[in-house]
């Protein structure tokens, strides 16, 4: 319960009960808004019995809270849930897209690297040529030719 919800339980001052949270009388913690929340049973501890039907409804309103925090943490996780199986089945269908890009890109290279060479059609009355294979171009090879007695 907060600090307005504590004093009012305890029939004191919310001066009187932050002076106890202080004081280390009493324990709390803060939420996440810095909100001193405290403990009914610490309440009791501490403050003993009295104006039970001011207590009691307290409490109530306290179970009902955290009842309301409860479904809302409940509502936002299944939304949560909904959302991860969406963004599951969008990379699902990324792999698929991926994976299909892929087999097509491996069937346009086996096509390009396994063609043959066009032959040349020789006209009427004459034999294929077949080509040469090209002149070495370094200088060993130049070395060797002029070793050799070619040119």
């Amino acid at each position: 319960m907060t600090l307005s919800e504590a004093a009012a339980w305890a029939g004191k001052g919310r001066p009187a009960i932050l002076k106890a949270l202080q004081k280390g009388t009493i324990t709390g913690r803060k939420d996440e808004s810095g909100q001193w929340r405290i403990d009914p049973a610490e309440l009791a501890r501490v403050y003993g019995p009295g104006n039970t039907q001011d207590r009691s409804s307290m409490v109530l309103g306290s179970t009902l809270d955290i009842a309301q925090e409860i479904a809302a943490k409940d509502r936002e996780l299944a939304l949560l849930r909904e959302m991860l199986a969406e963004v599951r089945d969008e990379r699902d269908d990324v792999r698929q897209d991926r994976n299909r890009w892929r087999e097509q890109a491996e069937r346009q290279t086996l096509l390009l690297t396994h063609q043959q060479q066009p032959v040349p059609a020789a006209l009427p009355g004459q034999a294929l040529a077949v080509p040469l294979a090209p002149a070495p171009q370094g200088w060993r090879a130049k070395l060797a030719g002029w070793i050799g007695g070619g040119s």
